[in-house]
């Protein structure tokens, strides 16, 4: 059907969206920003909204779930950091070299893929380690992380995670925050341990919007809103 003759479509506000951007780089403050765009920007259009974010030289980084959402985004023309937070199928590993992506990790198979590729290429990966801290959906367990660390000497291009993150289960709820403190809690410890293994994380992120908006002891060196 030729886009004339569609009967509905969506009006983006580039005012309003550089004015939520100015917002959240205000509670953000010095700490480094993460826009997420994944599943197509939320609907409002992955090739439409990059060129926006490219005009605010304050974001570090957008967020995808796929190769394939990273790879709109570099054709959209962002050149800057993607963070990749979807799991990569091990034969395309390869793709995140190729867009120069920072793939978020959680199972021992792709990190040693991802050391045994950056030995190969000659060329450090960026990685950040997903931290299980009650979502009960992606992450690693303490039980988990000496193999991981492990896996990381191993690899002199791989050396260390350079973040690690965690997902909120019930962040929104704007009344009762308890959850989200016990999961705080588990994340620290679990990046102590991190210390303790000797692959301290250069940075740590576990602001979604709702978080950084409500709950300002989950603002560490980056925020993804």
């Amino acid at each position: 059907m030729k886009k004339e003759n569609l009967l509905n479509w969506i009006e983006l506000s580039e005012s309003a969206l550089s004015k939520n951007l100015k917002s959240l780089s205000q509670l953000a403050g010095k700490r480094a920003v993460a826009v997420s765009v994944k599943a197509n920007a939320y609907g409002h259009g992955l090739s439409e909204i990059v060129p926006l974010l490219n005009k605010n030289k304050r974001i570090e980084y957008i967020t995808v779930h796929s190769l394939d959402e990273a790879a709109q985004a570099r054709r959209a023309g962002w050149k800057r950091r993607i963070m990749a937070l979807g799991p990569i199928a091990q034969r395309q590993l390869k793709e995140v070299f190729a867009l120069n992506l920072e793939p978020t990790v959680f199972e021992i198979n792709t990190l040693r893929e991802l050391g045994k590729l950056s030995n190969k290429y000659k060329k450090p990966v960026r990685t950040h380690l997903k931290l299980e801290t009650g979502t009960n959906r992606q992450g690693l367990t303490e039980e988990e992380l000496p193999k991981f660390a492990k896996v990381y000497k191993t690899y002199p291009f791989l050396k260390k995670p350079y973040g690690c993150s965690t997902h909120f289960a019930n962040i929104e709820d704007t009344t009762n925050h308890e959850y989200a403190e016990y999961q705080l809690q588990n994340f620290n410890r679990l990046v102590k341990k991190l210390e303790t293994l000797k692959i301290k994380p250069d940075i740590r992120h576990t602001a979604s919007s709702a978080a950084l908006i409500l709950f300002d002891k989950t603002r560490f060196e980056l925020v993804r809103p």
